[in-house]
């Protein structure tokens, strides 16, 4: 079953609902006068933003970081990850109570990597990757070709 399907349903009742309306108006009022016009637009408009702003409520809204991601937790020393174009580590993150900083490297650092928090860096020679507090991460390879990218953790304390 979908989810949201309770919602789906109520508005689809309210256009129906709302179709009945503008018949019955259309009826009432003669069809070439602006009035009818402007009260169907109205109608139309209204039911528009409650279908909006109804289905904004409705969405999970919940940031990626406040989520519980499933990741493989990086050893100490050097990680190895063999990719193809277009292929990525999966989540990772590092071993819970420990302070750890981390490189990553390829031979083209043809990579983009994304954060749990919404964040992303792009590879490049030479650069400072963003160090964060509790980070969740992946790595996607940006090559045309196999790559190997080398992530280094180093334990702090």
């Amino acid at each position: 079953m979908p989810d949201n399907i309770e919602w789906w349903a109520r508005e689809l009742f309210a256009l129906v609902i709302a179709g009945g309306l503008l018949a019955g108006i259309g009826q009432a009022v003669d069809k070439r006068t602006a009035y009818a016009k402007s009260v169907a637009t109205f109608l139309f408009v209204v039911f528009a933003y409650f279908m909006i702003t109804g289905y904004a409520e409705n969405v999970d809204s919940t940031p990626i970081a406040s989520k519980k991601i499933a990741a493989t937790v990086l050893s100490e020393g050097v990680n190895l990850f063999d990719l193809q174009p277009g292929e990525s580590t999966g989540w990772l993150t590092f071993k819970e109570g420990t302070k750890s900083t981390y490189s990553v490297a390829s031979e083209s650092y043809e990579y983009h990597m994304y954060y749990s928090d919404g964040t992303d860096y792009v590879g490049a020679e030479n650069s400072t990757i963003p160090q964060k507090k509790h980070s969740v991460f992946y790595v996607l390879s940006t090559s045309k070709e196999r790559q190997i990218v080398k992530i280094t953790v180093t334990r702090i304390i």
